[in-house]
């Protein structure tokens, strides 16, 4: 009698193992059960990582034991997932944003990876012609969309067709990174074949990102299935005034664009604690972005990318150009260099030095 109490006990005891052993797996059943439906993997992350992972988020936002603020929606749902344990592959962004480009067989050059890192409000690039800075704007607007959904980053051009450009170029890095089978050359034709091919065949899980999907699309607007948007506008004061919450704002041409709608559009960056993207190549000693590049006081992030820093610009054709360019337009275009204005009467030196005070009066 004692033997068949005792072996239905075990029986009992083992069946309330199972159970409990089942319920304590159910959280992460259920999370990885949703994230097979929204297209997202779960990341085995080690410790020292989700803490990467937390303090990268964290300097996001610039919040320490001194600063409050209430965290938005994104920073919620990465708090709940490093506390349980269950953060997705997309979360590798934080400490590897250069995955981004890295996916779309795209060389990050370095000036582009510390775009990709910054973790400060405002970043000035000061770019020579063609160097990739629309390519590193549009990972930074995709990185910002993937990481800080639903997020609305807003590209603001001169002119309608340069801001339809610049997210063309955004949806085609998406395109690739959604699509592997596309070919890289699509975006950049000296992308490192072989390697990527090497990279494929691995199939390593660090390379693995499943990026959000696209649900919409217009010729100004693409919208992601996290419910980000990004935008793209012209530099009109009717287009721009409205928008609200913007995580980023990317300034194309900054130096071309006037004091008034920058101003007009920096209110919009409060409430998101949004960020600023200016790029450019200088144009003239005027304006905003010439008075942020040479104010050494205002904490603007400056990154300089001069045309023979650029690996994919030959000797031969920098030669060329500067040829038949002359002088000060090579300057202007390749060496960065804020030239003076065409046409002007005084020189930008000269009007500056009339409003100094240090002169000595004249006595008659």
């Amino acid at each position: 009698m004692a033997r068949r109490v005792r072996k239905r006990v075990d029986v009992i005891e083992s069946s309330v193992a199972d159970l409990c052993a089942q319920f304590a797996a159910l959280p992460a059943a259920l999370a990885t059960a949703q994230g097979s439906r929204s297209g997202a993997r779960l990341w085995q992350a080690t410790d020292q990582e989700r803490a990467g992972v937390a303090a990268a988020a964290a300097a996001r936002l610039a919040i320490d034991e001194n600063t409050g603020g209430e965290y938005p929606r994104w920073k919620w749902r990465l708090d709940e997932r490093l506390r349980r344990g269950l953060l997705e592959m997309e979360d590798r962004l934080w400490l590897e944003p250069d995955l981004l480009m890295d996916n779309a067989g795209l060389h990050p050059d370095l000036w582009q990876r510390e775009v990709l890192r910054a973790a400060v409000r405002r970043i000035l690039l000061l770019c020579a012609r063609q160097v990739g800075k629309s390519t590193g704007a549009a990972a930074l607007a995709l990185k910002v969309a993937v990481l800080e959904a639903p997020a609305t980053v807003l590209i603001f051009a001169p002119s309608l067709r340069q801001a339809v450009e610049l997210l063309r170029t955004v949806r085609n890095l998406h395109r690739v990174l959604t699509n592997p089978t596309l070919l890289p050359s699509r975006i950049t034709p000296w992308a490192d074949a072989q390697r990527l091919e090497d990279r494929r065949e691995r199939k390593a899980e660090r390379w693995y990102l499943s990026i959000p999907a696209q649900k919409r699309e217009n010729a100004l607007q693409m919208t992601l299935d996290n419910g980000s948007r990004i935008i793209s506008l012209p530099a009109s004061y009717k287009t721009t005034v409205g928008y609200a919450a913007i995580n980023l704002l990317i300034i194309d041409e900054a130096a071309r664009v006037s004091d008034e709608l920058y101003h007009s559009l920096t209110p919009m960056l409060s409430v998101a604690r949004g960020r600023v993207l200016a790029l450019s190549t200088p144009f003239g000693k005027r304006g905003w972005f010439y008075e942020a590049h040479e104010d050494e006081k205002a904490d603007w992030l400056r990154i300089h990318v001069h045309a023979r820093d650029c690996p994919r610009h030959s000797a031969r054709f920098l030669e060329e150009e500067e040829r038949s360019m002359g002088p000060r337009w090579f300057r202007q275009e390749y060496c960065l260099s804020f030239e003076a204005m065409v046409g002007a009467v005084f020189d930008y030196d000269a009007i500056a030095e009339a409003f100094q005070c240090d002169a000595e009066p004249l006595v008659f």
